[in-house]
């Protein structure tokens, strides 16, 4: 899904530049332009809700064990306020002195972004958890999880044996 959407927002992207490059050039005189590029922005957040709305959160909690999920979800926020505020108060400086060459930082962001979910994201669709820890960990982490469920039932079954007597 993360890949869909990335090259999916790319294609979009590209097309908006484009299109709004061809606008500017012409400054403002060509209506169709102006409307392919509203276009293209609602073609874009389509893409981008299609998965980096829900599962950037959804893959952080999937992939981090329990002891670092509240840790990786503030580091994930921080970042996430950050580059909010990032890009409130940079964008309209930059948009304003380069105009639409501008908007060529950002297609190189979703080729790198591209780049970085095909090359490091291992795909976990379809898969227990335990199964998603040995993707991460290896198969040692897999064993272990098996070794404790076994020693659970084992402890469960031991006590009921003997009424919780030890």
């Amino acid at each position: 899904m993360l890949l869909t959407s990335n090259i999916g927002m790319l294609f979009a992207f590209i097309i908006w530049t484009i299109l709004a490059a061809r606008n500017q050039q012409t400054e403002g005189g060509n209506k169709g332009l102006g409307i392919g590029v509203v276009v293209m922005v609602f073609v874009f957040y389509a893409f981008y809700n299609f998965a980096m709305n829900p599962l950037p959160i959804a893959y952080l909690l999937e992939v981090l064990p329990y002891t670092l999920r509240a840790k990786g979800l503030t580091i994930f926020n921080l970042a996430q306020f950050c580059s909010g505020i990032f890009n409130g108060f940079a964008n309209p400086v930059a948009l304003e002195a380069l105009r639409w060459k501008y908007y060529i930082v950002f297609v190189c962001a979703l080729v790198l972004w591209l780049a970085v979910i095909y090359f490091t994201y291992p795909e976990t669709r379809g898969l227990s958890l335990e199964e998603v820890s040995q993707v991460f960990d290896g198969k040692q982490a897999l064993d272990r999880a098996y070794e404790l469920k076994s020693e659970g039932l084992t402890e469960i079954v031991e006590k009921t044996a003997t009424n919780g007597k030890e």
